[in-house]
């Protein structure tokens, strides 16, 4: 759900929780291979999903210097990538609607 929620956010928003459900994802997969005893591969998943977080806690760390640097009016700002133009929202697509139909 967080994941469809952050579409129109920004694409770090949107990376962070796509690594999040790709990382669940393989922690399950750990588990599911633990309770078949296949030790070898849920190491392996597990060791994926390790590096799978790393990333996600980057992003995480990047997106949390943005925010910083953006509150203390900092001269430069890091770029997220805005994704809010690129799927436009029900209000703007209301709005949209409506000057079509009074024109």
């Amino acid at each position: 759900m967080f994941l469809i929620c952050s579409v129109r956010t920004n694409i770090v928003f949107m990376g962070i929780f796509l690594g999040l459900v790709i990382d669940f994802s393989l922690l399950a997969g750990t588990y599911w291979q633990v309770g078949n005893g296949n030790a070898a591969l849920a190491g392996r998943l597990q060791i994926a999903a390790g590096a799978v977080l790393l990333g996600v806690a980057m992003l995480g760390w990047y997106i949390f210097m943005a925010v910083m640097l953006t509150a203390v009016d900092f001269p430069f700002d890091l770029p997220v990538g805005d994704l809010s133009a690129v799927i436009t929202g029900g209000s703007e697509r209301r709005a949209a609607l409506a000057a079509e139909d009074r024109s």
